[in-house]
């Protein structure tokens, strides 16, 4: 894979403008791109010549301009806008097999879905209804529950 390095502020601005994410989180961080992934990571140097097929997390992919964000960003990061907080153990087992949970009046477009304060999964809401991202090599059978 060839890295191309992203530069920070963007990237910061964006996540911070975006999901809350606190820019203190982010400012040691190094950005990189390969094909549409976005990456972060401690700062690193590429060895020339070496077929490097990962730099830290993936944190999303980038489409027209702007970073959609992955399940491991909402995972890792602290997320603050565009989240919502799941009221059950049913709604998680839901959520984290796939399904759709109702909410009212709900953040839309993509959210941090968490339950009892711990980031479990990216959803995509229309307001009303979140339907999992979750995706489905993650979705649990038999789940721990936070």
């Amino acid at each position: 894979m060839r890295f191309k390095k992203i530069d920070p502020e963007q990237v910061i601005e964006f996540l911070s403008r975006e999901y809350g994410v606190p820019e203190k989180e982010l400012a040691n961080l190094s950005f990189w791109s390969s094909g549409k992934r976005v990456w972060a990571s401690s700062d690193v140097i590429l060895p020339k010549g070496v077929n490097i097929q990962g730099i830290g997390i993936v944190i999303g992919k980038m489409k027209e301009g702007r970073i959609i964000p992955s399940n491991a960003l909402f995972k890792n990061f602290t997320i603050t806008k565009k989240k919502i907080e799941l009221r059950s153990e049913k709604e998680v087992r839901t959520f984290m097999s796939g399904g759709t949970i109702k909410i009212d009046n709900g953040p839309r477009g993509i959210v941090c879905a968490s339950y009892n304060g711990e980031n479990i999964g990216k959803g995509l809401s229309n307001g009303k209804e979140v339907l999992s991202q979750v995706p489905k090599e993650f979705r649990a059978k038999g789940i721990h529950i936070p």
